[in-house]
C-alpha cells in the first residue's frame, strides 16, 4: 500500500520505528518504512466516544524512551469547509505501538 502521510513521527530510541498520519487513519513502520501495518485506528473509528479525524491531527509523538508509547493529539473542528460533521478535540495515549488506545482526561480548567 502506498501511504501519503499527513504527518510522521520517528521513535528516538529506535530508528527502525516510524508512525505515519494519513488519510486512513494511523500506520506503523517497524523496518524504517519498508513496510507498514495498520494500527488500532483508522479514519472515522472512534475512541471512547471521541471520532477519529487524521486531518484534524496536526501531531504525534513517540516517547523518547519506549517507542511503543505514542501520543496524538486531534484539533476540534471541522474536517474540511463545508462539512456538516463536528469532531471534537482529544489526546490520546498508546501503550502498545498504537493497537489500543485511551483518551487522556482534560486538565482542570481554572475558574
Amino acid at each position: 500500500m502506498r501511504l501519503a502521510p499527513l504527518q510522521l513521527a520517528l521513535a528516538p530510541s529506535s530508528p527502525e520505528v516510524i508512525y505515519a498520519v494519513a488519510a486512513q487513519g494511523l500506520w506503523r513502520s517497524l523496518d524504517r518504512g519498508t513496510t507498514w501495518e495498520r494500527t488500532g485506528w483508522m479514519h472515522g473509528e472512534s475512541i471512547q466516544g471521541i471520532a477519529v479525524n487524521p486531518h484534524l491531527i496536526p501531531g504525534i509523538l513517540v516517547d523518547p524512551v519506549d517507542p511503543m508509547v505514542v501520543y496524538a493529539n486531534q484539533e476540534a473542528g471541522y474536517a474540511q469547509q463545508g462539512a456538516s460533521a463536528y469532531y471534537r478535540s482529544a489526546v490520546w495515549k498508546s501503550w502498545d505501538g498504537g493497537m489500543t488506545w485511551a483518551c487522556l482526561p482534560a486538565p482542570d480548567r481554572a475558574t
